[in-house]
């Protein structure tokens, strides 16, 4: 009899704890599921909203480089897709002579300006009055890749994510976007520098 109720008690206890695996399982999926969904639909809306602009400044002008949506105001815990275009103007003659040619998207924290007046480079985050320890502007841009094969005469739109952390610290972040590409093993830029204007409240 005694061996039959620790049996009971150990058949309970393994169906309590296959219970709770399941759930918090089940739990970790759900949260998954929504968190992806939800980037996908941030991914989409933000594509729709920028495209049409990207395109009319390339194929309307002369410009190498375009960011239509370069000045944003995010909240602290926010994230944001900023377009960038990036128009193959070589021709053979240019480049590095075959239907594509690869260019490089490098996009960096220049300087911000703090609500307490205070402006700070990149240099100079760390020091006391700027960035005090808090994660470099640097952290806030998700970065997939850096590398991009365009065709001649042709444009690729890249997305550039921004994820701004709940501690951020508030104020009016500048960063550089600089394309380059490659001529005989030496890189060079582009376009100008260009701009992305981030107000972080």
């Amino acid at each position: 009899m005694v061996m039959s109720k620790k049996g009971f008690e150990l058949s309970i206890n393994m169906v309590v704890i296959l219970i709770i695996t399941i759930a918090v399982f089940g739990g970790g999926l759900m949260l998954l599921r929504k968190m992806m969904s939800g980037a996908g639909d941030i991914q989409a809306r933000v594509s729709q909203q920028q495209k049409s602009q990207i395109e009319s400044m390339l194929l309307n002008s002369d410009a190498r480089v375009a960011i239509p949506m370069n000045k944003q105001t995010l909240k602290r815990g926010d994230h944001l897709t900023i377009g960038v275009g990036i128009n193959n103007i070589f021709r053979d003659s240019q480049g590095s002579g075959l239907e594509e040619d690869l260019f490089g998207l490098n996009v960096k924290f220049s300087t911000v300006q703090l609500l307490s007046g205070q402006n700070c480079n990149s240099d100079e985050w760390m020091n006391p009055g700027c960035g005090n320890g808090a994660a470099s502007p640097d952290s806030f841009i998700i970065m997939l890749a850096t590398d991009y094969s365009v065709k001649k005469n042709n444009y690729e739109i890249v997305e550039v994510p921004f994820v701004i952390p709940k501690d951020a610290k508030p104020g009016k972040y500048v960063f550089n976007v600089n394309v380059t590409y490659d001529e005989s093993g030496e890189t060079k830029s582009y376009d100008v520098i260009k701009k992305i204007y981030l107000t972080i409240e």
